[in-house]
């Protein structure tokens, strides 16, 4: 098979493939909401679309081949997918009076049936589609929309363009891409790790942990929030969700607030509200109370050849804040925005996804092969995230930004799997006409559990209504005052 039909996976792509590996895979869906079943697209109409697209985007007519060595491959197939392939329809077990927690089942149902240890790479699409419908009152309830897509065939903001063009009344201004012309990040933007950003890492995964204790001790370092206690097991726990609904009139005077102190987006606002929720919730949990959020960030950007929806095309922004009592919520926004803003700061997110090109590689070799370490690569992870390593990180907040509703459309919101190998709280964020869906990942028992997940959000959803009504004081003292 030719190169254009066939080519190695990309950085981000073998690392999505290794979580699935590893037994957490990272899929991403996307749910639309819609009045009733006779506002939904026709069956007759997606699956033509669903046709359509596969010949915009050939990236969404691919499998993954040799997918437990170390030269995994992304192949196109010789026929496009069919319809029935992708595209299923049913009904959803209704919950009455309940919007929210209908869609947060939806979700869970979604990402729970895509999560299975027993996909077939060669058999399976990487993208299903769903029609949901109320089982008994179809022309009176809501009804539903569903995308959900592994990991390795797409990203947040490619999931979000891919729903849009599944949705949309007319496509044929939508490009038709040859698959050989598609690029990956790594060869089209610099994210080779520089010596300075490389030393600092190789110093503290490799050659302390071989030195003796009394020097590891002199080298030690704050672990972040939630430290090194917690209380399940990662890898025996639930994953669970939660969704935050904020109404549009709130977030459009959360931004006008926020422009007269200086923020322009709404990006740095959401993650300084989570920062001082989390404060609020387990304040004393650890001392002192380290900080350190992940914004993945879109590098996708079709002049240097980046596909127009498929594909990996992010980086990883991180900030460290030590949190206290006194500190002032502006304060760390303009933080947040002016880190977001730094090019040298976007040089060194870059750089992050260039690391993964140093996870040792070859075939792991056992007695007893071990199912979720078919290569290093997953075994490295599995490792680096095992029961007795702290965290990395506090939370990753994942903004996929403002988009359109579709035609007829009244809702929309959009989620990962959260997984062992990442941070204990996600936040998956999308904009629209009906305001923003907050998403918040978590597994239930290993850190955090529902209730207090549901505090930290009622806290954010009072400070955004402090900032609406413009507060004054908005330390993270008084902020956390019931």
């Amino acid at each position: 098979m030719s190169e254009g039909h066939s080519r190695l996976l990309s950085l981000h792509e073998r690392y999505s493939l290794a979580r699935r590996l590893c037994g957490s895979p990272p899929n991403v869906s996307m749910i639309v909401a819609y009045p009733s079943a006779s506002s939904l697209p026709s069956i007759t109409f997606l699956e033509k679309r669903i046709l359509e697209l596969q010949e915009h985007f050939p990236t969404l007519d691919t499998r993954v081949d040799d997918e437990r060595t170390i030269k995994p491959r992304i192949t196109i197939r010789d026929q496009l997918w069919s319809p029935s392939d992708i595209l299923g329809d049913g009904t959803y077990e209704p919950v009455e009076q309940d919007e929210e927690e209908q869609i947060t089942r939806l979700l869970n149902t979604e990402r729970r049936d895509a999560a299975s240890e027993d996909f077939d790479f060669e058999t399976e699409p990487l993208w299903k589609v769903t029609r949901y419908v109320h089982p008994t009152k179809p022309d009176s309830a809501t009804a539903y929309i569903s995308m959900v897509t592994d990991h390795v065939l797409i990203d947040g903001r490619g999931l979000l363009l891919l729903v849009s063009a599944l949705l949309a009344d007319d496509i044929s201004a939508l490009p038709y891409e040859k698959r050989e012309n598609v690029r990956a990040l790594e060869n089209t933007i610099d994210v080779k790790p520089s010596i300075r950003y490389l030393l600092p890492i190789v110093f503290e995964k490799l050659l302390l942990p071989k030195l003796p204790a009394f020097i590891q001790n002199y080298f030690h370092t704050t672990p972040c929030w939630p430290g090194k206690e917690f209380r399940g097991v990662r890898s025996q726990v639930d994953s669970a969700t939660s969704i935050l609904f904020l109404p549009s009139d709130l977030v459009s005077s959360v931004k006008s607030t926020a422009k007269a102190h200086g923020v322009k987006t709404l990006h740095p606002i959401i993650e300084a509200a989570y920062a001082a929720a989390i404060w609020t919730v387990w304040r004393y949990t650890i001392s002192p109370f380290k900080f350190i959020a992940a914004t993945p960030r879109s590098e996708r950007d079709p002049s240097l050849g980046h596909a127009y929806c498929t594909g990996n095309y992010v980086s990883e922004n991180r900030i460290t804040l030590d949190l206290h009592a006194t500190d002032d919520f502006w304060i760390i926004a303009q933080r947040i925005a002016n880190d977001l803003n730094d090019p040298n700061v976007r040089r060194n997110d870059r750089m992050a996804i260039g690391m993964i090109s140093f996870i040792p590689d070859g075939l792991v070799v056992s007695d007893k092969p071990d199912p979720h370490k078919p290569t290093k690569w997953e075994e490295f992870l599995l490792e680096d995230t095992s029961d007795d390593k702290p965290f990395e990180e506090s939370i990753s907040v994942s903004n996929v930004g403002y988009a359109r509703l579709p035609p007829r459309a009244t809702d929309m919101v959009w989620a990962q799997t959260s997984s062992r190998l990442g941070p204990p709280l996600a936040i998956n964020a999308v904009g629209h006409e009906g305001g923003m869906r907050l998403t918040t990942l978590f597994r239930e028992g290993t850190v955090v559990i529902e209730e207090e997940v549901k505090e930290m959000e009622r806290v954010v959803k009072d400070i955004m209504e402090k900032i609406a009504r413009g507060q004054q004081n908005m330390t993270l003292g008084v902020l956390a005052k019931k």
